[in-house]
């Protein structure tokens, strides 16, 4: 008995069941690759020619490395061909090379295709071209890391929390701003409980405003040092496009050289 596939009963040693396929997927908005047990290419239909600019009649009988961009490991061709030939299908995201020598990326399905005799003799591969979805996880990954690198280097302290005031957030200079030595001590936090200090209402003050308006008053207080410490903070909504408020920004910066400044001013006016 012939085993059953997906595609139901299929004998690639019939001519007429071949032509019958060929008609099938001659129309697909996939790309259709069918190869032999050995990789030999068979079958390629036009979607699979516009995508990789190779005509079928220029990779008919070579063998489907052809394809291959070499920008990927071994291990994932091996496993590949480890898991076809027990009879298993596989589906997985290959980097592969067009004719022009441009680079391309699909998302295939494999599937092992049985004689009358219950024999693998062929596989055929459907291909989605991601291309355009792998160019934009790029770009977001470079726009995450300029967001990252700004946020670091940035010299306000800056703090993001969710909209209950739990700590997703902080960079480099809040941290020195505050004298904290690590993040990790304050992520998951309360923001207010960790800037509340001797005056939760003045904190409390700023959060509702930004609540309220979208943002707060540029307010100014003295952290609990021994020595002058004098920041000023701004507490700002955060509001997505799409899924409205998604928590405040807290923005500080160190003002301690300019309140000294002003401190040392008025006393010397006082003295004359």
């Amino acid at each position: 008995m012939p085993q059953q596939n997906s595609g139901g009963n299929y004998d690639p040693e019939n001519g007429e069941d071949l032509k019958k396929l060929a008609l099938i997927v001659e129309q697909s908005p996939s790309a259709v690759l069918i190869t032999d047990r050995n990789g030999k290419i068979e079958f390629a239909n036009k979607k699979h020619s516009i995508l990789s600019g190779y005509s079928f009649e220029e990779i008919r009988g070579k063998n489907v490395s052809i394809l291959n961009s070499r920008h990927q490991g071994k291990e994932i061709y091996n496993d590949l061909w480890s898991i076809l030939n027990d009879g298993e299908d596989w589906s997985g995201e290959f980097r592969n090379q067009r004719k022009d020598g441009e680079l391309y990326w699909v998302l295939a399905s494999i599937t092992p295709y049985y004689n009358s005799s219950g024999e693998i003799t062929h596989f055929i591969s459907i291909q989605e071209d991601i291309s355009y979805l792998k160019k934009i996880e790029l770009e977001l990954k470079q726009s995450e890391e300029k967001f990252r690198v700004l946020f670091e280097t940035l010299p306000e302290g800056i703090v993001v929390t969710d909209m209950d005031g739990y700590i997703l957030q902080i960079n480099q200079a809040y941290l020195k701003i505050h004298r904290h030595e690590n993040r990790n001590e304050l992520i998951g936090k309360n923001i207010r409980n960790v800037l509340s200090g001797d005056n939760p209402l003045f904190i409390e003050k700023l959060f509702r405003q930004a609540g309220e308006t979208g943002y707060s008053m540029v307010s100014d207080y003295r952290l609990p040092y021994d020595e002058p410490v004098y920041v000023d903070i701004q507490v700002s909504l955060m509001k997505g496009e799409a899924h409205g408020n998604m928590g405040f920004v807290v923005l500080t910066g160190d003002i301690t050289e300019s309140k000294m400044a002003e401190k040392a001013l008025k006393e010397s006016e006082a003295r004359n």
